[in-house]
């Protein structure tokens, strides 16, 4: 008699084990159903790669948009540079350089953006004891936590959106 963990055979059927009809019917249709099973599988995980794969693309979004405006942050900072200070035009050009990006002004909670606050408003000359100047800008981010509506989660609202903060220093080349 054949024991298998000190179990009799005969539990299994007939003291052969496996030897039922009904097991082999059961593994003969394991064995041919092996594509709906494939297909159940399938069905179940193309939704969850669809969701993961279209979710990047916000997130790219975002991070696109924080590079340009950088890009266009340092090119006003250079502007900056030259002059002194963040001058009134020097700030109108970059507000059309982000609007040509897309980015143009809004207003969030009464507040408008972009918000150069922080920024150097007086005139620093080179040979100052600190000729450092700065640009701080700050813009609304997109709110990728509205994502989670999409799963059932809580998504943001208005109040907790994110901010693009961008400060950069340079040093001033105004002699006058």
């Amino acid at each position: 008699m054949l024991r298998i963990n000190g179990l009799p055979s005969c539990i299994f059927g007939a003291g052969r084990p496996f030897s039922s009809g009904w097991v082999q019917r059961l593994a003969a249709l394991f064995r041919d159903e092996r594509g709906v099973s494939n297909l159940l599988v399938t069905l179940f995980l193309l939704p969850l790669l669809l969701f993961l794969m279209f979710a990047i693309v916000p997130v790219f979004v975002y991070s696109m948009k924080g590079a340009h405006m950088n890009t266009a942050v340092s090119h006003a900072l250079k502007e900056a540079e030259a002059v002194g200070y963040v001058s009134p035009e020097v700030a109108a050009r970059l507000n059309d350089r982000l609007a040509a990006l897309g980015m143009g002004g809004v207003t969030v909670n009464g507040t408008g953006y972009p918000s150069y606050a922080g920024s150097t408003a007086g005139k620093v000359l080179r040979d100052a004891a600190d000729p450092t100047v700065k640009l701080a800008v700050k813009y609304p981010a997109p709110n990728l936590s509205r994502m989670l509506r999409a799963i059932g989660g809580q998504g943001g609202g208005e109040a907790a959106e994110g901010f693009y903060y961008i400060v950069l220093y340079g040093r001033s080349e105004a002699y006058e």
